[in-house]
């Protein structure tokens, strides 16, 4: 499932820079929110928010990704400690 900003920035031609540029951050943040990497602070979720004219709400991008990165977290958990336990072996 995609992230909603993303379905968003597809509708309307957008890139993740200029998100980034209208949110005053890095093109690498809106990245790491997109692919659920990180929940977006509340601050960067009202900034993204306003950036897309209100269309991607603060729950959007904080409530309902919560249990999607948790999910993500654990995966890159288990898969650090797969690698560490295969050089250990």
């Amino acid at each position: 499932m995609a992230h909603p900003l993303t379905a968003w920035r597809a509708r309307h031609e957008k890139t993740k820079a200029s998100i980034a540029a209208a949110c005053g951050k890095k093109w690498k943040a809106i990245h790491r929110v997109e692919k659920y990497e990180v929940l977006p602070t509340y601050d960067l979720a009202k900034r993204i928010s306003a950036a897309t004219a209100n269309e991607i709400t603060v729950e959007h991008l904080i409530d309902n990704a919560r249990p999607r990165v948790e999910r993500c977290r654990r995966s890159r958990k288990r898969k650090a400690e797969a690698r560490a336990n295969a050089e250990a072996a």
